[in-house]
């Protein structure tokens, strides 16, 4: 795998794909395998100050595991309190995620930070 550089996070969407690469381990390489996109579009994204189409960034955080609105502007709708804290039913609902991630993990052998767990309501 392909270190990852400070260099390569130069704008605020290369830095939140960079860091979430690094927490699931995967390099440049990996994200263009899984996502079909080509390496240097993969590259470039991560380090020129210009947002993807929104084909290549829902391909990118679906690999990355992410919402598009995380990569592209760090946050998802609804996650903040008026007080900056997650408000009580989507702190709850990550605490569920991230029990389900680890139980998942525990049966499968998985390393939990290799588990999404997309919860959809309807």
């Amino acid at each position: 795998m392909a270190k990852l550089t400070t260099r390569d996070d130069t704008t605020p969407l290369g830095q939140r794909m960079t860091e979430r690469m690094k927490l699931l381990g995967l390099d440049d390489q990996d994200v263009t395998d899984k996502s079909g996109l080509s390496y240097d579009t993969v590259r470039s994204i991560r380090r020129l100050p210009k947002n993807p189409s929104t084909e290549t960034a829902t391909k990118i955080a679906t690999v990355l595991g992410v919402s598009t609105d995380w990569l592209l502007h760090g946050t998802d709708p609804g996650d903040m309190g008026a007080n900056g804290d997650p408000p009580p039913a989507a702190a709850r609902i990550q605490g569920l995620k991230r029990k389900l991630a680890e139980a998942y993990a525990e049966l499968s052998g998985d390393p939990v930070e290799r588990v999404n767990v997309t919860i959809t309501i309807t």
